[in-house]
């Protein structure tokens, strides 16, 4: 082989590679997330609103989604001058069309022992601007409720058998939940339960994490690709 088709090889890889880059970087871009706030002298809500969508209809009915929950928590302090609500949220995934946000919304009344906390998962799709049930991320065909439950009670067994966690009573299992309540992360699958559901307010929210990789088998062909960030160009 001579040094010209050599380096014309090389050539052709490194295009076939800078290609492949681009294309997977475009498919990969998360949206932009901005922070909105409602401040009072008993208020402080802080929440997410997306920006800049392909399709404005999507945009609003994500953005109205979630201004719905946070007017709701806000009209728990009416007529009530005593209580004090705030929030706070995280973005825990934003990528392949895929926004997963867990949000926190505390409250306090005068001389309370503790605030209140409760906890929300918002899982989208931008695509679709649908809320993503746990269902919706898995084969209907597979028996996914049964591995998720054997899973996560093998992992509460682990859990209280090295004292990290004491639950009040037995675990009910995924299905018991309706809706459950999760979020996703580049990583995990998280299922979360309120303070006192499980455990004491002292534990904070229940977390039980699931890697991808135990699960990828159960996941639709879809979500397997978008979670795990495997992503085909729209070209």
């Amino acid at each position: 082989m001579t040094v010209k088709i050599r380096r014309w090889l090389a050539g052709v890889l490194l295009l076939s590679v800078l290609v492949s880059m681009s294309s997977v970087a475009n498919c990969d871009a998360g949206v932009t997330i901005v922070a909105a706030n409602i401040k009072s002298e008993t208020l402080d809500l802080k929440y997410p609103q997306l920006n800049g969508l392909r399709f404005v209809v999507i945009e609003k009915a994500i953005n109205h989604n979630i201004s719905e929950a946070i007017n709701s928590f806000r009209k728990e302090a009416d007529g009530q001058p005593d209580m004090k609500l705030w929030s706070s949220y995280k973005v825990l995934l934003n990528r392949n069309d895929l926004v997963s946000i867990l949000m926190a919304k505390m409250s306090y009344v005068k001389r309370a022992a503790h605030p209140n906390t409760i906890e929300t998962g918002f899982n989208f799709d931008i695509k679709t601007g649908k809320i993503l049930r746990l269902e919706d991320l898995f084969r209907a065909e597979n028996a996914w409720e049964d591995r998720l439950d054997a899973i996560m009670r093998q992992k509460i067994k682990e859990l209280e058998d090295n004292d990290r966690v004491r639950l009040f009573g037995p675990y009910k299992g995924v299905r018991a939940a309706s809706p459950q309540e999760f979020y996703l992360t580049d990583d995990w699958l998280v299922l979360f339960y309120q303070r006192y559901e499980y455990t004491a307010y002292v534990f904070g929210r229940f977390d039980l994490a699931i890697s991808w990789e135990e699960i990828t088998d159960l996941l639709t062909p879809e979500m397997a690709g978008r979670i795990l960030g495997i992503c085909q160009s729209d070209e």
